[in-house]
C-alpha cells in the first residue's frame, strides 16, 4: 500500500508481527523484558527465509561475541575493585578488539551487535546476574531470530492471479496502431520504389 511518501509493505506487516509475537511469547514464558528478542527480530527480518538466516546468524554470533567479552571484562573489572578508571579503559579496548577480530573474519556486519552485547551487558547489569545474564541475552537474540524466521516462512503473499482483459477502449487503441503501422510500411514501400527510379 503506497499513499505519496507513506509506504506499507509485506515486510512492514511481519516485522510488526514477529515483534508482538516476541512480546507475546515472552510474556507467556514468564521471561525479562523482550528488548533483545524484539530487537533481533527486527534486525532478521529480511525480504525472503535465505536473507532472514543469513542475517540473524550475523545477529547470534555477535551476540555470542559481545557476551563472551562482557564475562571477561566483568572479571577484569571484578579484579580491579569495580574501579571507575578500569571501566573507562577497559570498555573501549574491548570495543577494539570487537572491530578487529570481526574485520580480520570479514564478519563486519556482526559488529554492531557484538559491541551491543556488550555495552548492555557491563552496563546494565547487576554485578551478580552477569553470568546467567549473558547467557540469557544470547538466548532472547535466538528467539528472536526464530520468531523472525517462522513469520517469514509462513506469513507469505497470496498468490497474484493475472488477468489479461482486453477491454473495446483496447480494441480501438489496437487497430488504429496497427492501421497507423501498415499505413507507415506502404509510405516506406512508396518512397524505396521512388528512390530506386531515381537511381
Amino acid at each position: 500500500m503506497i499513499a505519496g511518501p507513506i509506504r506499507f509493505g509485506l515486510r512492514t506487516f511481519k516485522t510488526a508481527l514477529a515483534v508482538l509475537l516476541c512480546i507475546l511469547l515472552f510474556q507467556l514464558l514468564q521471561r525479562d523484558a523482550p528488548l533483545i528478542a524484539c530487537l533481533a527480530a527486527v534486525f532478521a527480518m529480511r525480504e525472503d527465509v535465505s536473507s532472514t538466516i543469513h542475517f540473524g546468524s550475523y545477529r547470534i554470533i555477535g551476540n555470542l561475541l559481545g557476551g563472551s567479552l562482557a564475562l571477561i571484562y566483568i572479571y577484569i573489572y571484578r579484579i580491579f575493585n569495580y574501579s571507575f578508571y578500569a571501566e573507562l579503559i577497559l570498555i573501549p579496548l574491548f570495543v577494539i578488539f570487537i572491530i578487529i577480530f570481526s574485520d580480520a573474519l570479514n564478519f563486519n556486519p556482526g559488529i554492531v551487535g557484538a559491541c551491543a552485547t556488550l555495552f548492555i551487558i557491563v552496563l546494565t547489569v547487576p554485578e551478580t546476574e552477569t553470568f546467567w545474564y549473558a547467557i540469557s541475552r544470547i538466548m532472547d537474540t535466538v528467539i528472536g531470530t526464530l520468531v523472525a524466521l517462522l513469520v517469514n516462512r509462513f506469513v507469505k503473499p497470496p498468490d497474484a492471479k493475472i488477468t489479461h482483459e482486453v477491454t473495446p477502449d483496447f480494441q480501438e487503441a489496437f487497430l488504429a496502431q496497427k492501421q497507423e503501422i501498415a499505413t507507415l510500411k506502404r509510405q516506406l514501400a512508396d518512397y524505396q520504389k521512388q528512390d530506386d527510379n531515381f537511381h
